[in-house]
């Protein structure tokens, strides 16, 4: 079966044009007892749906080339693993960013998977500007470095997110430059 749509599928937008007509969703696969699960992937341009079996270990680039220059929702469905669109350490000191965070401008959902790692998930993704959607952090522990660069991020509606096993959101928001507004709710560690 494909994606389930609104509240399963982890649901991000890209905008295709300027930077390349590629996109790539960087899995990080940790740890290798995922090995052969499988996740579904609606690149949101009509094509097949792309089965994907996770390798386990390392980092795993999935791409898709477009052949038109507009904005695509990406579904995601299955047991994420780790996304991180910057793993590079040194993002923010005058690394400039990849074609590939320059795409994402929006989350839409996080589906149903039980995020754990989301350092530096978004790291880099300048053109981020929304995030929505009710993410399952119950097993939360990282998010250093999150948000870290996204410049086009205004405001961010952080009062569904469960952060009580989170131990570490080191300068979660740096170099968020245009961000204003943070909304938290009283329970928010």
């Amino acid at each position: 079966t494909g994606p389930t749509g609104p509240n399963g599928s982890f649901e991000i937008v890209v905008k295709i044009g300027a930077t390349g007509n590629t996109f790539t969703i960087p899995f990080a696969n940790n740890p290798a007892t995922r090995a052969g699960e499988t996740i579904m992937i609606d690149w949101g341009d009509g094509s097949p749906i792309e089965q994907v079996t996770l390798m386990g270990t390392g980092i795993q680039e999935i791409s898709h080339t477009y052949t038109a220059q507009r904005e695509y929702t990406i579904k995601v469905d299955g047991n994420i693993p780790r996304i991180v669109f910057s793993s590079n350490l040194a993002y923010g000191t005058g690394t400039p960013a990849t074609s590939n965070q320059l795409q994402l401008v929006q989350v839409k959902n996080w589906g149903t998977s039980k995020w754990t790692n989301l350092n530096r998930m978004f790291a880099g993704c300048e053109n981020l500007a929304t995030v929505d959607g009710v993410p399952d952090f119950s097993m939360a522990i990282d998010m250093e470095r999150m948000f870290q660069s996204c410049k086009n991020l205004v405001n961010i509606d952080l009062s569904s997110f469960n952060t009580s096993t989170v131990t570490n959101m080191y300068i979660m928001f740096a170099s968020c430059n245009a961000l204003t507004s943070l909304t938290f709710s009283p329970s928010f560690n």
